[in-house]
């Protein structure tokens, strides 16, 4: 997935769909590394705002939600686990 995220980030952005992959990539670069994670996505300062906008914007956002769930159902069933 790296070189294909790479391709994307360096490629100009003309039309909803060029910033619907980006916004797919920066979902992908902000989802937790590991399985030890806080369930939600690691987003850098107040990026994830902007993410959002652009999530909304490109139709993300139900996708988005999906993920930020089963990131929360995750922890909870680890903690409930423990």
């Amino acid at each position: 997935m790296q070189p294909i995220a790479e391709e994307i980030i360096a490629a100009a952005t003309i039309s909803v769909g060029g910033l619907r992959a980006k916004a797919l990539v920066a979902l992908w670069e902000a989802f937790p590394a590991h399985a030890a994670h806080q369930g939600a996505f690691d987003f850098p300062d107040a990026s994830r705002s902007l993410f959002d906008a652009v999530a909304v914007m490109t139709g993300l956002m139900p996708l988005v939600s999906e993920l930020e769930a089963r990131l929360a159902a995750d922890v909870e069933f680890k903690g409930v686990e423990a």
